[in-house]
């Protein structure tokens, strides 16, 4: 029993902030709010850890458990404070300043940082980037295509979808 108990402090001390970052840009930034519907997440998880697999990843489990949560909490609470001056969810600005924030909370800062500085530097100054993260470019290009998989993975819901026609092929949302 301490085993589990322990195994699950590690996953909350693990995931927090993750879970915290996610909470935090889909409640617009709203800290206070952020932080109740994180500790509901994990008042959540505790209650059903018995229930659940363990021993495989659990980040997917409580991102789609925060979804839920961050829902009813504006479902509950329609306008909070820091709504009420917020930019439109249609204003580009801010949609990227939300995804952004989502994609950060999936990633280490250390991987942030390469990734940040990878796209921003553009394809003629790679060589730079690698040297400034200590590593040839045939590492940085792996490490950048290893951070992709990893957010493909954590984010089914931003990865387009493709639709296949009659000969089971993508139609690539044509």
């Amino acid at each position: 029993m301490m085993g589990e108990s322990s195994r699950c402090q590690k996953i909350i001390q693990t995931y927090y902030t993750p879970v915290y970052r996610y909470c935090y840009a889909a409640l617009a930034y709203n800290a206070a709010a952020a932080e109740d519907c994180t500790q509901e997440v994990f008042l959540i998880f505790i209650q059903k850890q018995h229930t659940l697999d363990l021993t495989s990843s659990i980040l997917p489990w409580l991102y789609t458990t925060a979804k839920v949560v961050v829902c009813n909490y504006r479902r509950k609470n329609p306008i909070h404070e820091d709504l009420q001056g917020a930019e439109s969810v249609e204003d580009p600005a801010y949609a990227a300043k939300f995804f952004c924030a989502v994609v950060r909370s999936y990633l280490t800062e250390e991987e942030y940082r390469l990734l940040y500085d990878y796209y921003s530097a553009g394809h003629a100054n790679h060589r730079m980037v690698a040297k400034q993260h200590g590593m040839q470019l045939s590492q940085l290009y792996e490490r950048v295509s290893y951070i992709k998989r990893k957010l493909k993975r954590f984010t089914p819901t931003i990865n387009h979808k493709v639709s296949k026609n009659e000969n089971g092929e993508d139609d690539h949302g044509k």
